[in-house]
């Protein structure tokens, strides 16, 4: 058996060695830097019927699938009345037995009820016909 020691590493060297493996992985740390740029800053605590409502607000863009998603699925059965039930008896909603289906395809063909909030970007990019919001 070979009992040949293994040198150990001079501290500048186990420097280097960790700030080469660093400049290879995407920065998560400080935390401050990783936050900042996740979406999701500040609503962890939120519900997240509330999360896709501030999302709606303030992007172009949705974190739910589009109605018209749901309401194919509705179409191919493949969300039946019994779900439709127990979904809306958890958010408090009393559906009439029988009708669930058909209730919540016509909730998905109303308009949007949300207020959009425009950010400096998008309104440029309506205005002035910039694309600062993809560039963002």
């Amino acid at each position: 058996m070979n009992t040949a020691q293994i040198p150990l590493e001079t501290p500048t060297t186990t420097t280097a060695s960790i700030e080469s493996a660093c400049s290879r992985i995407a920065p998560l740390w400080p935390l401050q830097s990783f936050v900042a740029v996740n979406p999701f800053l500040g609503l962890a605590h939120k519900p997240f019927g509330e999360t896709a409502q501030i999302f709606e607000r303030i992007t172009d863009g949705s974190i739910l699938a589009p109605a018209e998603h749901y309401l194919e699925k509705l179409n191919k059965g493949e969300i039946i009345e019994a779900d439709v039930q127990a979904a809306a008896s958890h958010k408090g909603i009393n559906v009439p037995a029988g009708i669930a289906v058909s209730w919540l395809a016509a909730e998905l063909k109303l308009p949007s009820k949300a207020d959009r909030v425009h950010t400096v970007a998008s309104w440029l990019d309506k205005t002035r016909e910039t694309t600062w919001t993809n560039f963002i």
